[in-house]
């Protein structure tokens, strides 16, 4: 599965079936997770910093290889990037956004990994949630993710990954009850950045990773400030 396929298993309740996060944030972290899959893959890179030096987290990214990857979510995401001038992370998140949560779901339900289940809210109001159909799936993504932070390290970089965006989307403690790795909440949050920073992840994909965690990291405060604030 994608990377995106398993941050959106690990956020839909296995019994409710319902989102760990709001719809104003569950886009941006999603897509974030989209863009995090092109990096890895070798698709997007960030340009280079004035005067040779390291690109900073708010460097635009451009498409180094448009050549499609076979998965219509990464080939969709790759074309509209592609389409656009060099742009940063945070501008890319809405465009590659569009569509892809109800994507993301049909692909779960397809693979047997959640069910839909039709409700009522207040006895009038319809809504189709998402209870795991298959609970092995979801757990086999969990238990990565718990192992990374047990060891403070991933076995691979896309589990990395998945926990960095698990990290700044600040859903971490939601989906891993600290306890359950002999942790608390703090030092769960601790756990969560040393393993998203993985020292087998370097040069230009690292730079890559980290304008792509602060862009969602950013859309995951500011609309919570707004709220807070007016």
């Amino acid at each position: 599965m994608l990377i995106a396929e398993d941050l959106a298993l690990l956020l839909l309740d296995d019994a409710k079936g319902t989102w760990l996060l709001d719809s104003s944030h569950r886009g941006p972290v999603l897509a974030g997770a989209v863009l995090t899959e092109l990096v890895l893959a070798g698709r997007l890179r960030p340009e280079p910093g004035a005067d040779g030096r390291e690109p900073g987290p708010k460097a635009k990214l451009v498409v180094v290889d448009d050549a499609p990857l076979g998965d219509p979510v990464l080939d969709a995401a790759l074309a509209r990037i592609g389409a656009r001038r060099p742009s940063r992370a945070d501008a890319l998140l809405g465009p590659v956004a569009k569509g892809l949560e109800p994507e993301l779901v049909s692909r779960l339900v397809a693979a047997g990994a959640v069910t839909p289940r039709q409700e009522k809210v207040l006895l009038v109001f319809s809504r189709t949630t998402h209870p795991a159909a298959d609970p092995s799936a979801e757990r086999s993504v969990r238990d990565r993710v718990a192992s990374a932070l047990r060891g403070g390290r991933a076995d691979d970089e896309r589990t990395a990954a998945l926990v960095a965006l698990l990290s700044v989307s600040k859903v971490l403690p939601k989906v891993v009850d600290p306890a359950s790795v002999g942790l608390d909440r703090k030092g769960l949050e601790a756990a969560g950045k040393a393993v998203a920073a993985d020292d087998r992840i370097a040069g230009s994909v690292k730079h890559a990773l980290a304008s792509v965690d602060a862009a969602v990291m950013v859309a995951v405060m500011v609309p919570v400030f707004v709220a807070g604030s007016s």
